[in-house]
């Protein structure tokens, strides 16, 4: 078998047994929550960009369990996540999925190889959702609002769908009141809103600074 083949494979089988994990993760531990799906009988052959805030390590298996199953996502991580460092530093899953299921980026700007990644899996088509955390961590005070989805919207004519994620109860670390208890594990709510798309021109008007751009459409995500 040709090793480019094998290693598409491998990539494809790591990221599903990863999605799929991380889906039963959500449905035990956020057993209390509620999921209101988009609207995607509009969803064409063209990608998606998926935003949303940045405020627990849970934002990444919610955002992906609110998905399809049906449709490939490309996940855009910071460089550095103590919860993916295993997958970061490991060379062969890298080898196996960077640029096709996972890139990993600097926290304040996308080195041109890494953008380049991201680029190129929108320009193969082969993936709907590109789920990006454009705040880029869950601190307010390690927060620094990327505009590069922007950036990618305008240049590729991609629409924006915002994911608004409402915790309530003990979610993350930032909500300290009494957990339900599951395997004796402390259970998470929070409801999760997938909002319709929008498009570039939709928030930018007649501006083209993109960091105020990208300031409106992160607006969006607590409106959705």
């Amino acid at each position: 078998m040709n090793k480019g083949v094998l290693r598409n494979f491998v990539g494809w089988f790591i990221f599903w047994v990863i999605r799929e994990v991380l889906r039963i993760y959500v449905i035990i531990f956020f057993c209390g929550s509620w999921f209101i799906p988009g609207k995607y009988e509009n969803l064409t052959d063209k990608t998606q960009i998926v935003i949303a805030r940045h405020i627990s390590r849970n934002d990444i298996p919610l955002v992906l369990a609110a998905l399809p199953r049906t449709h490939r996502v490309l996940c855009v991580a910071r460089k550095g996540l103590r919860m993916l460092g295993w997958l970061e530093n490991n060379s062969f899953f890298r080898r196996c999925a960077e640029g096709k299921y996972i890139v990993f980026v600097d926290k304040e700007e996308p080195t041109k190889e890494q953008a380049d990644l991201i680029t190129n899996a929108i320009k193969s088509d082969w993936h709907r959702f590109v789920v990006i955390f454009p705040e880029g961590a869950t601190l307010p005070k390690d927060q620094h609002l990327n505009s590069g989805f922007v950036v990618l919207a305008r240049r590729y004519k991609l629409p924006i769908r915002p994911i608004r994620i409402i915790p309530w109860g003990c979610y993350g670390r930032i909500y300290g009141e009494k957990p339900l208890k599951v395997l004796g594990m402390r259970a998470r709510h929070t409801l999760v809103k997938v909002g319709n798309p929008f498009r570039y021109e939709n928030v930018a008007g007649e501006d083209k600074d993109y960091d105020l751009i990208a300031k409106r459409a992160i607006e969006l995500v607590d409106k959705a």
